[in-house]
């Protein structure tokens, strides 16, 4: 069986990995994550759904544990949400803070059952948003990206197999109840989202290419007549 080390320290709000001792990533294309959401719930809890392009891959979890982190509530927790500020949308759980199941070609898995449990979920997502200089509490959208790895799955030919999303985020902010001024995150969403086909891209590309070229044709012809 795998056996994932997983140590965090948690300084300043913030979580900062000081040792992780895991297999090398499949160097395969990663899957892509195009539905599903993290709904923060409160404190470093939150639930995390994703659902990938083909509809083959999707995992239901639970990000727990303090030694975790979720950099939006770190830092509003501080506090330091003011009118102007960049609000880190940085969050990321692993191995037994992520338990929960992973559902691959019909076939359910269990992840985060300890230690020693061979199937565990990587999730790290990334991003920013900045607050309006105006800002009087609210709701607040920005971008945001996700990487991760599931591990140990044997039906998928490899144990590791690398994910990747993104989507936009959905904060919102009201009153710091103990400090008047600043904000306090109340609630958090960030929502998976398609990313365009090659082939969508392509299309998009030769639709492009056609209406210049019909464009010019009729510059051309206008100007002879």
């Amino acid at each position: 069986m795998l056996e994932h080390r997983i140590r965090w320290a948690f300084i300043g709000g913030a979580a900062l990995t000081v040792g992780l001792v895991l297999p090398a990533v499949a160097a395969a294309d990663p899957v892509p994550i195009t539905s599903g959401a993290l709904v923060w719930t409160g404190g470093y809890t939150a639930h995390i759904t994703g659902t990938s392009a083909s509809g083959a891959l999707a995992f239901d979890v639970i990000g727990t544990s303090e030694a975790a982190s979720f950099q939006p509530f770190s830092k509003c927790n501080v506090p330091e949400c003011v009118p102007g500020a960049t609000i880190p949308l940085s969050a990321a759980w692993a191995g037994t803070d992520l338990p929960g199941e992973a559902t691959y070609q019909g076939v359910t898995y269990q992840l985060g059952q300890g230690g020693n449990a061979f199937e565990s979920l990587l999730l790290t997502f990334g991003g920013q948003l900045t607050l309006p200089e105006d800002f009087a509490g609210g709701t607040v959208t920005a971008p945001f990206s996700m990487t991760g790895t599931l591990l140990g799955i044997p039906d998928f030919g490899s144990p590791n197999i690398g994910l990747a999303g993104q989507g936009t985020a959905t904060l919102t902010f009201g009153p710091h109840p103990a400090f008047p001024g600043e904000f306090d995150l109340t609630a958090a969403r960030y929502d998976f989202e398609p990313t365009p086909e090659p082939a969508s891209l392509i299309l998009l590309g030769t639709g492009l290419a056609g209406a210049w070229a019909t464009r010019h044709k009729r510059s051309l012809v206008s100007k002879e007549e």
